[in-house]
């Protein structure tokens, strides 16, 4: 797939407890990775109401990411979206706990928290720069102003170096190798669109 970014990937290790997504690079972010069981979690706007109210808790540290993963059923537990934290500094007890809470976590989320420690999160709801992205803005631009490192074109697609993309108020990138991607697609007038829709269809509720 081609992409518009060069910036260098993100996430690193640093201090203890740090856990390091695969294909970090030096000198970035040492992400804090926190996963939640949230079974009652099953469509994307339910993920974007948790992820509001878990950033909303004080104490949360700048530049924290909160996202979502895939869940596959298992014994006693149905398909659902995991809640995922990578936090840019260790969490206090009591911080984690209202964040665990404000969320309706029913404990820890070992899939999701594992996923993101090798660099995947399916979709982030929460990261650095997305109230800017808003209405028409240059492909340059999304990435200048949000912590967006690419754009990706669904199907193998070229994305030009000035492409414009029409965000629709509703950007939600996904974390692949450690870096956060935003997968995009050709709409009118030469304009690019993010693939995920602002309503969400039945078609497309898992993820």
């Amino acid at each position: 797939m081609t992409t518009t970014s060069t910036r260098p990937a993100s996430p690193a290790a640093g201090a203890p407890g740090a856990r390091r997504p695969h294909g970090a690079g030096a000198g970035g972010t040492a992400w804090h990775v926190l996963g939640l069981l949230t079974p009652h979690l099953r469509r994307p706007a339910e993920v974007d109401h948790a992820a509001a109210l878990v950033e909303a808790v004080p104490g949360l540290p700048a530049g924290t990411l909160v996202g979502s993963s895939l869940v596959p059923a298992s014994s006693g537990s149905p398909q659902h979206l995991g809640l995922v934290i990578l936090a840019t500094s260790p969490l206090p007890e009591e911080v984690a706990a209202t964040v665990a809470a404000a969320a309706g976590a029913g404990g820890a989320g070992t899939h999701v928290a594992e996923r993101a420690t090798s660099g995947v999160v399916d979709r982030v709801a929460v990261f650095p720069g997305r109230e800017r992205l808003v209405g028409v803005v240059a492909a340059r631009d999304l990435l200048a102003m949000s912590a967006v490192e690419a754009l990706v074109g669904l199907g193998g697609l070229a994305v030009p170096a000035d492409a414009v993309v029409d965000t629709r108020g509703h950007v939600r990138p996904r974390l692949a190798d450690g870096r956060l991607v935003l997968d995009v697609q050709p709409s009118r007038g030469g304009r690019w669109v993010p693939f995920e829709p602002p309503v969400q269809h039945s078609c497309c509720s898992a993820h």
